[in-house]
């Protein structure tokens, strides 16, 4: 899978005609459904360097549906509204949990005060030295991002990718299958907060492929409510996955929620 971390940002910036190349074709409704989605489509090898509002990334669209939003600069459309709820609280410790190749914690680093810190979880290596080459490349320094899984308890597990969109990688609960590809070491979230001395946690922003549970409800059955966050952004499309509601736990608890999406739920306590 081709990736550059290497080479300065403006390397791969001749791809404007390559992305308006087919969209008159991609739309024309007289080519076949399955043409025009492979029209749509990108190459697995094209990187691509984007800037957006002031903001850079480096981008590769056919690997990470995030990166494809940002080659066609709709990401921060797509996630306004997300990212100002995250932030609409300001305070210490922010927690993005499955920060991909950081198209989230990259701008919501900006809109947090700068003596605030989000802590990044990564568990794809490839994802996470991109989001280390896009947080360098906006040098950004109030983002400490760590590259392993996060989990109800604390082992080495197989993190299972997928071949088209690397945001999108799971967690093998049992054994190993065959399209896995790296193990990596999984640790609890409030293990790893003791280092920081249990901050209080102002917003959360988890997206985890149906292993939202795993994290959240050890996280809280370990605080007293004074100490959760006060806002949680959570993905909900793979909630059939789930042991427990988590939630309807966290709304049975004092959270309400503010939002609904196709992909996400936005409750505030």
């Amino acid at each position: 899978m081709r990736s550059d971390l290497n080479s300065a940002f403006g390397t791969y910036n001749s791809v404007k005609n390559w992305r308006q190349r087919f969209t008159s074709l991609s739309r024309n409704r007289k080519i076949p459904g399955v043409i025009r989605k492979y029209l749509k489509s990108y190459p697995r090898e094209l990187i691509c360097d984007i800037s957006i509002d002031g903001l850079k990334f480096r981008c590769y669209p056919g690997q990470n549906n995030h990166d494809r939003k940002v080659f066609e600069k709709s990401i921060l459309l797509h996630e306004k509204h997300k990212i100002e709820f995250l932030a609409s609280e300001h305070g210490e410790t922010y927690i993005d949990i499955g920060a991909n190749s950081g198209t989230i914690v990259v701008p919501w680093s900006f809109m947090v005060p700068k003596s605030s810190r989000i802590i990044a979880f990564e568990p794809n290596p490839i994802s996470y030295n991109r989001l280390l080459y896009n947080l360098n490349l906006n040098h950004i320094q109030n983002v400490e991002a760590f590259n392993y899984a996060l989990g109800k308890d604390e082992k080495n597990v197989y993190l299972v990718l997928s071949g088209r969109n690397l945001g999108q990688c799971t967690i093998a609960d049992n054994n190993r299958s065959k399209s896995t590809e790296v193990t990596v070491p999984q640790k609890k979230l409030s293990n790893v907060l003791l280092q920081y001395n249990n901050p209080k946690i102002e917003a959360i922003k988890i997206d985890v492929e149906g292993y939202e549970d795993r994290i959240l409800m050890p996280y809280f059955k370990c605080y007293e409510r004074k100490h959760w966050p006060k806002r949680l952004v959570v993905e909900h499309t793979s909630s059939k996955n789930w042991d427990v509601d988590c939630i309807g736990w966290m709304k049975q608890n004092g959270y309400n929620v503010k939002y609904m999406s196709d992909q996400d739920t936005y409750l505030a306590l």
